[in-house]
């Protein structure tokens, strides 16, 4: 696959939008590689495809596992926050 992507120019992380996105705000005295190790543990190691150690960003390679994501650290709850809402269209239907 990497060979791939480089003949044709398109990275993996090219393909990543703000919906693969996640904001983790971890407990005070809890790191971020304690909450790096435990977002790959729910996902998949594999499936985190970058992280920033300052701010707490994860991107995975699947909008649906950004969407259900849910992380618990030492037995804490670790508040997650989607980069993006999605918001559906709803139309109004005309009554009688």
């Amino acid at each position: 696959m990497p060979v791939m992507a480089a003949a044709s120019g398109v990275s993996e992380f090219e393909k990543l939008t703000r919906r693969h996105g996640v904001k983790l705000s971890p407990p005070a005295g809890m790191s971020v590689e304690e909450c790096s190790l435990a977002v790959g543990e729910i996902v998949g190691h594999g499936s985190v495809k970058s992280a920033s150690r300052m701010v707490g960003l994860f991107f995975v390679d699947s909008t649906d596992k950004a969407d259900q994501l849910v992380v618990v650290v030492n037995g804490e709850h670790t508040a997650v926050f989607p980069l993006s809402n999605p918001a559906k269209k709803t139309t109004g239907v005309d009554g009688p």
